[in-house]
Formats: C-alpha cells, sequence, structure tokens
C-alpha cells in the first residue's frame, strides 16, 4: 500500500528578478535544476505563481499536480518558497 511519503515530495524553490524579468528555479531537484544547478524559468508578468509553478513541473513530467506553496523567506528581491506536490505517476514514452 502507497503511503503520503511515497506519493508526495516537497522542494524549495527561489523567484527573483533579472533585468525586469521574474524566473523561478528549483533546488537541487534532480529534473528542474539544471545540470549544473544553474536553470531558471522565467515567469509571465502578472502570472499567478502558484499556477506558473504547477504548469512548469507538470509540463516537465515531474509532478502531478501541486499541493502547495508556502512563503518561507525573502532576502533582497529573491524569495524562498517551499512546494509540495504529488509525484508524476508515469515518464513519457518520448
Amino acid at each position: 500500500m502507497l503511503t503520503l511519503t511515497d506519493i508526495r515530495a516537497s522542494n524549495t524553490v527561489l523567484v527573483t528578478e533579472f533585468d525586469g524579468v521574474r524566473a523561478v528555479h528549483f533546488c537541487l531537484h534532480e529534473k528542474l535544476s539544471g545540470s549544473d544547478n544553474d536553470l531558471w524559468f522565467p515567469l509571465a508578468n502578472g502570472a499567478d505563481l502558484f499556477e506558473a509553478l504547477e504548469s512548469i513541473m507538470c509540463i516537465n513530467f515531474a509532478a502531478a499536480n501541486v499541493v502547495s506553496l508556502e512563503f518561507l523567506r525573502q532576502n533582497g528581491k529573491c524569495k524562498d518558497y517551499r512546494i509540495t506536490y504529488n509525484k508524476a505517476k508515469f515518464k513519457p514514452l518520448c
């Protein structure tokens, strides 16, 4: 029988601004951090953060859906959040 630990995970995400463009980084995530842990995803101006993060995670088969987004702290323009999500159930064939 599956437990909540088997299907749910959490991660820290950073949201900041580069030259007027909001961007997000997934810390130490096997798929979404990038090969050198320096991958940033741009966020559309005015986009809802929860929806944007869920879209990024789902389109990359890193999550089935996002459960919650919790603000942790702010350091200058950078904001840290804890994102909790249900793991993707399958990986794409192509």
